[in-house]
Parts: structure tokens; sequence; C-alpha cells
């Protein structure tokens, strides 16, 4: 069976913004677990959505995309996610 890659990430992204994760923050953590799917690391990859989802709406995971720098300095930072998707905030922390 083939599937379109656009058509998963399209439905993916679908899924993340009804549970109310944002546009922006959906793509992100789509493209990640596409990118980890297409490396064949299938254990890490879209087999954890639904995890992600019951953990979203649980009150698990938050869905603000918001964090804390707790420390910066010139070689490190720390950074607290405030329980947010940890594929989310790990890539907005390489862009801080």
């Amino acid at each position: 069976m083939k599937v379109l890659i656009q058509d998963i990430k399209n439905r993916s992204i679908a899924v993340f913004e009804k549970v109310g994760v944002g546009k922006e923050d959906a793509e992100i953590i789509t493209e990640v677990l596409l990118e980890t799917e297409l490396r064949g690391v299938f254990t890490h990859g879209f087999l954890r959505l639904e995890r992600y989802i019951n953990c979203i709406r649980s009150g698990g995971i938050k869905t603000d995309g918001n964090y804390d720098v707790l420390f910066d300095s010139p070689s490190w930072t720390s950074i607290d996610g405030n329980d947010n998707l940890g594929i989310v905030i790990s890539y907005k922390a390489r862009r801080y």
C-alpha cells in the first residue's frame, strides 16, 4: 500500500491540532516523527503518536509550547520545558 508523505504529514498535524497543539508545534513534531520513520527508527516515529495524544488528553503533556530558561552561559543553557512536548521544546531550545 502506497501512502503519500504529504498525506501522513497533514493527518498528523490535524491530530495534534485537534488536541490543542499549535500549528507550528504540530508541524515541528510531525517533521521529527516523519524523519525518524524515514530513518527506520520505527519505535520512535509515528508509533508514539497515540501515546502523545493520550498524554495530552490526560493532562500529562501541555500544549502551549512555552519553556523557561533557568540558566544561560556561553557554553551551556538549562531549560525547563514545563511539561510540554519534549521534541518541540528541544527544537525551539536549539534555536534559543
